[in-house]
């Protein structure tokens, strides 16, 4: 009976560790969303955009050394340096993956991404007041200081715009106080105005 029972000890102990060896053992795959990290910084007059800014990694390894990977570990990396402006098509760079050796790549998406740099231009233009109601009468004037503002984006968006509105300003309540200091609009596609507010001073005539 203890023959009997120590083997059938043995037996289990080996079906256990077969059991270990093939489930801990065999390869599984995981999938990982990893975000593309910027380097080598470029001149303030450019500005980039990567579509898309992502990457999806499948990666295949047995299920003990998947769980001992750590995600903030895995990273992919774009040096800007190395490119003019303009659009372009660049392939992840997989081979620069820091990954554990029985770690293994089966699937990037996408293997390439978009790059775009462009340059960025600043016009300088003037700044038109916008009432919530027109004043009652023309005989009044009004000094906008600074009387324009600069603003800055693509030059293709930027040609077109000929002035850039205040946020609606109440005349009753200028003409209480005298001075009021306004938020200056950010048209579409425009990157930033500066200064962002004027300084509004109410004359009479």
């Amino acid at each position: 009976m203890k023959r009997e029972h120590k083997l059938k000890i043995m037996a289990f102990l080996l079906s256990v560790t077969l059991w270990y060896f093939v489930v801990w053992g065999k390869p599984v795959e995981r999938t990982f969303e990893v975000p593309i990290q910027v380097k080598g910084a470029l001149n303030q007059q450019y500005i980039w955009e990567i579509n898309p800014s992502t990457v999806t990694l499948k990666l295949t390894a047995n299920r003990n050394d998947l769980r001992k990977l750590n995600k903030q570990s895995i990273q992919i990396d774009l040096n800007l340096s190395n490119y003019p402006p303009g659009i372009h098509q660049v392939r992840i760079p997989i081979e620069k993956l820091n990954l554990p050796e029985n770690v293994k790549i089966k699937e990037v998406t996408p293997y390439y991404v978009s790059l775009v740099i462009r340059k960025v231009s600043i016009k300088k233009i003037p700044v038109k007041v916008i009432f919530k109601e027109g004043p009652p009468s023309s005989n009044f004037k009004i000094i906008i200081n600074p009387g324009s503002v600069n603003i800055k984006g693509f030059w293709d968006d930027l040609q077109a715009i000929e002035f850039v509105q205040t946020e609606e300003v109440d005349f009753f309540e200028l003409k209480k106080l005298r001075v009021l200091n306004v938020k200056v609009l950010r048209p579409d596609k425009v990157l930033e105005v500066q200064p962002e507010q004027v300084k509004i001073i109410y004359l009479s005539r």
